[in-house]
């Protein structure tokens, strides 16, 4: 049973870490949000299975470059951009208003998570001593667990009691931040 004596024990690193990806959690909502956003701008339903097939195509594209440059100059540094490019594509979903925006969005937000995906788990298991691996990926998941239904929850509640673009302006904000604790 994991308790806060066994997260204590972690390094400052490891604990910032955790925070940020606990903050970013809070900012990463359904991506079913994406496609409500992505029909509000005007994208027919039939035509938003290809936003999925865009995500996954930039995201294949980037995600092995993305690995091997980190090994060269490090994992951190490639996450900070991957939260740069989500919340610039975050930034962008709340003031898409076209088709065509919505469809180069959704490869920025491929990118976003093709270069971030895996960086963050190997950044876990950099930060950790291997007879601490399996608690810190414990904590790890356990943060994103907790998180993302208030995400979503947050990110509905604006949608509809403040505007469209809220939540997404928010979400923006909120990944900038955890972007910077990521280097603390």
């Amino acid at each position: 049973a994991l308790n806060l004596k066994d997260f204590m024990a972690f390094d400052k690193k490891f604990k910032f870490l955790i925070l940020a990806i606990g903050i970013f959690s809070l900012s990463n909502a359904s991506d079913t949000f994406l496609f409500l956003k992505a029909q509000a701008a005007g994208v027919k339903i039939l035509y938003l299975p290809l936003l999925w097939v865009v995500m996954n195509f930039s995201y294949t594209l980037f995600s092995f470059p993305a690995g091997t440059v980190s090994d060269r100059i490090g994992r951190r540094k490639i996450i900070f951009l991957g939260f740069i490019i989500y919340s610039l594509s975050y930034l962008g979903f709340a003031f898409a208003k076209h088709s065509y925006q919505i469809f180069l969005l959704f490869f920025l937000y491929g990118i976003y998570y093709g270069i971030t995906d895996g960086l963050l788990r190997a950044l876990v298991s950099d930060l950790v001593p291997a007879d601490k691996k399996g608690t810190a990926f414990g904590i790890y998941h356990f943060v994103i667990g907790v998180t993302v239904l208030p995400a979503s929850l947050i990110f509905g509640f604006l949608w509809q009691t403040v505007s469209l673009p809220a939540p997404f302006l928010v979400s923006s904000v909120l990944c900038l931040l955890s972007a910077l604790l990521l280097y603390t």
